[in-house]
């Protein structure tokens, strides 16, 4: 159940609005019988990364995957589907600090009235850790709240740019839907 989840964990941290719309993960049945997986790269840390490995010990004890830098798939008997989770995560976490990938993820800005979330970048560097790379100068355009009548009850004057992180801290972030899509944010 534990690479379940950390599946679960690493496509919910791809979500943005946009990567969920075209990319996603498949996991399917065989009819011989077995298992196939397909999980997408594009516009994730993974994009570009490859491997490839073939396991056939006989009929009823195969598996295959690779990455081809766009979709990391596999196949295997119908004992494999943790096993291609499992090796799926392990591809994750030997290439995460490869990747120069760049997330946009949001952190609160504490105003009185209401939530206000302002991007920051950063770097994943673990299944669910996230080292600040860069906090961008406030632009009111980039704000997200939860609700869209709430950018009306913003009093820019009182918009507080100082924020409780800096470069280099180490984040952990959650899926949040705004009033327009799903952003991640910090916790």
């Amino acid at each position: 159940m534990k690479d379940l989840q950390s599946i679960q964990n690493w496509y919910k941290l791809q979500c943005n609005g946009d990567w969920e719309h075209e990319y996603g993960i498949k996991i399917q049945t065989l009819d011989n019988p077995g298992w196939n997986i397909s999980i997408d790269l594009i516009n994730t840390i993974l994009q570009g990364f490859t491997i490839e490995k073939n396991v056939d010990n006989n009929d009823n004890d195969w598996f295959y995957f690779k990455s081809d830098g766009k979709v990391f798939s596999g196949s295997g008997d119908s004992n494999k589907l943790s096993i291609l989770l499992e090796e799926f995560i392990s591809f994750v976490l030997q290439n995460i600090g490869k990747s120069n990938y760049l997330y946009t993820v949001y952190a609160s800005i504490d105003l009185s009235n209401v939530r206000v979330f302002r991007p920051i970048e950063v770097k994943m560097i673990g299944l669910s850790d996230f080292e600040i790379i860069s906090i961008p100068d406030i632009d009111l355009k980039d704000l997200k709240v939860l609700d869209i009548d709430d950018f009306e009850k913003l009093n820019v004057e009182k918009l507080i740019t100082d924020i409780n992180y800096k470069i280099g801290d180490i984040v952990k972030c959650d899926l949040l839907n705004f009033y327009d899509y799903p952003s991640l944010v910090i916790l």
